[in-house]
């Protein structure tokens, strides 16, 4: 597996692209993104799942990653696959709790 620093990732379902999602050369997961009609049947967390590995070939010892507190599916998602909230929450201009996960 050849992974590039800054390396976009990209499940595809029928040969549709259905989810997305990018690794930051500090092991940062960044985003991450599936399509509406198409969540909620487990390709965010095979997107995840290829994330994380990709993090371990490049030889990160931790991921993070930031994610709306609102979005209450991926903070689960999140959860379920072990990330837990790290340092401290922010708040963005409009308002809008996220959580800093590691």
């Amino acid at each position: 597996m050849i992974i590039r620093p800054g390396s976009l990732f990209e499940i595809y379902h029928e040969g549709h692209k259905v989810a997305s999602g990018f690794l930051g050369r500090d092991g940062s997961i960044w985003g991450v993104a599936v399509e509406p009609d198409h969540q909620r049947h487990g390709h965010g967390a095979v997107l995840m799942h290829r994330l994380i590995e990709a993090a371990r070939v490049m030889q990160h010892r931790r991921v993070w990653l930031k994610v709306y507190a609102s979005n209450e599916p991926a903070v689960a998602l999140y959860y379920r696959l072990g990330f837990r909230v790290c340092g401290s929450d922010c708040t963005t201009e409009n308002g809008a709790k996220v959580l800093n996960l590691t």
